[in-house]
C-alpha cells in the first residue's frame, strides 16, 4: 500500500474513499465532486443512475458492500499486522 501514497501527492489527483461512496450521507456529494474534479457535468438523472448501478449493494465492484465487515472476516492477528505495517496509509486516509 505504501507504493500508492505518493500518488495522492501528485497535483490533479483526487482521493476518493470507499466509505465516502458507500455512505448515503456523503455519496452524492462525493460523486458530484468526482465529476467536478474531472471537469464534467453530472445532472440528477445521471447521478441517480450511478448510485443505483455502481454504488448499490448488488454492484460487482466490491465483495459484499457491508461496512466494517472486515472486523468479522479478519482475525485479531491479521488486523494487528495490517495496522502495524500500513499505519501511514491508514492514518493518511483517516482509517485510525
Amino acid at each position: 500500500l505504501r507504493k500508492f501514497l505518493p500518488w495522492v501527492e501528485v497535483p490533479g489527483v483526487m482521493t476518493v474513499r470507499y466509505e465516502d461512496l458507500s455512505n448515503p450521507e456523503t455519496r452524492n456529494a462525493t460523486i458530484l465532486g468526482i465529476f467536478e474534479h474531472a471537469g464534467l457535468r453530472c445532472d440528477q438523472p445521471l447521478l441517480e443512475r450511478i448510485v443505483s448501478e455502481a454504488v448499490a449493494d448488488v454492484s460487482p465492484t466490491f465483495r459484499s458492500g457491508k461496512k466494517d465487515e472486515w472486523k468479522e472476516a479478519l482475525s485479531a492477528d491479521q488486523i494487528a499486522y495490517i495496522e502495524t505495517v500500513h499505519f501511514d496509509f491508514l492514518s493518511r486516509f483517516s482509517y485510525h
